[in-house]
């Protein structure tokens, strides 16, 4: 579910794991820094750790 940067979507990533659900997102499927494409850039996605 690779998108372009929404922040609404990356708002809804934010509050599930500020209620501790685990969150995974994709890197990316076209070659491309997955930080420019929602969920990835949402702070608390686990492409951080």
């Amino acid at each position: 579910m690779s998108l372009r940067v929404v922040r609404a979507l990356n708002h809804v990533v934010k509050e599930v794991t500020d209620a501790v659900i685990h969150i995974a997102v994709s890197a990316g499927n076209d070659s491309k820094n997955a930080c420019g494409q929602s969920p990835a850039p949402a702070p608390s996605d686990c492409s951080r750790f």
